[in-house]
C-alpha cells in the first residue's frame, strides 16, 4: 500500500464516529440533568408550601403556659358587658348619642352571662405543642354573619343596619368582638391564635348562649331598638326639628 493511501486509512479511522463516546456522554448528561430536577424539585415544592402558607395566613397556636398567665392578668373571659360597653364608647367617640350606651346598659346583667357562656364553651384552646400552627381567624365572617341573622329582627323595629352612623357601626363591631371567644387582648399581645371551631358554630354557640341566659327574641328585639338614636334617619329628624324651631 502506498504512502498515501496509508494516510488516507488513517484518516478514515480518526474520522469514524466512536458510538461508545457518544452514548457515554448522552448518558452523563442524562444523569446531570435527573439530579438538577431531584434539586429543584424539592425547591419548588419548598417554595409552594411557603406561599401556600403565607396566603392562608398560618399563624402560632397560643402556648398554654403563656396565654394562662396572660388570662391571669388580663381576665378576658371574666369581663362584663358594662367593661366592654365603657371601652367601645370610649373607642366610638364623642359622636355617639349618650341615649345608645344606656339603653344598652340596661341589658348588662343578661349580656354578661351570655358573654362568658360564649368564652367558656368552647375551651381555652391552647396547647403545649410548639409546633402547632393555625388558620388566622376571620371575625369579619362572624361579624357578616350574625347581621344576617339579626337582620330580621331589627328590620320589625324599622332598623336598617345601613343606616347607622359610622361611629355606631364602629362600637358596634368593637362590642360584638367581646362576644368572639376566637381573639381576645391575650391572643393580640402574645401574637398568637386559638384551636376554637369555625366562625358559622360559634355563632350557633353565641345565639345557643343567649338563649341559655334569658336573651329572648323580646329582648333582641328591645337591643335593636336601641340602635334608633344612631341612625341616619333619627339624625336627619333631629336636624329637621331643630329648622322647626
Amino acid at each position: 500500500m502506498s504512502s498515501d493511501n496509508k494516510k488516507h486509512s488513517g484518516m478514515a479511522v480518526l474520522c469514524k464516529p466512536d458510538h461508545s463516546v457518544r452514548n457515554t456522554i448522552v448518558r452523563s448528561l442524562q444523569i446531570q440533568e435527573c439530579e438538577l430536577e431531584e434539586m429543584i424539585l424539592p425547591f419548588a415544592l419548598l417554595l409552594a408550601v411557603f406561599f401556600a402558607l403565607c396566603e392562608a395566613r398560618i399563624q402560632g397556636q397560643c402556648q398554654c403556659e403563656a396565654y394562662r398567665k396572660c388570662e391571669e392578668t388580663y381576665k378576658p373571659q371574666q369581663r362584663s358587658f358594662r367593661k366592654c360597653l365603657k371601652t367601645c364608647s370610649r373607642i366610638a367617640g364623642d359622636e355617639i348619642p349618650k341615649e345608645y350606651p344606656k339603653c344598652l346598659n340596661q341589658f348588662n346583667h343578661v349580656l354578661s352571662k351570655t358573654m362568658k357562656c360564649s368564652h367558656s364553651s368552647v375551651g381555652s384552646g391552647c396547647t403545649s405543642n410548639e409546633s402547632n400552627v393555625l388558620n388566622s381567624r376571620n371575625f369579619t365572617k362572624f361579624e357578616e354573619l350574625i347581621q344576617n341573622e339579626a337582620k330580621e329582627l331589627a328590620g320589625k323595629v324599622g332598623i336598617d343596619f345601613n343606616d347607622v352612623i359610622e361611629p355606631a357601626q364602629k362600637m358596634n363591631r368593637c362590642l360584638l368582638s367581646c362576644f368572639y371567644p376566637a381573639q381576645n387582648i391575650c391572643t393580640s399581645k402574645l401574637k398568637c391564635g386559638l384551636f376554637m371551631p369555625n366562625e358559622l358554630r360559634l355563632m350557633d354557640n353565641l345565639l345557643k348562649c343567649a338563649f341559655e341566659n334569658d336573651v329572648s327574641k323580646g329582648i333582641m328585639m328591645e337591643l335593636a331598638t336601641c340602635m334608633v338614636s344612631v341612625t341616619r334617619k333619627s339624625e336627619e329628624e333631629t336636624e329637621d326639628e331643630e329648622y322647626t324651631e
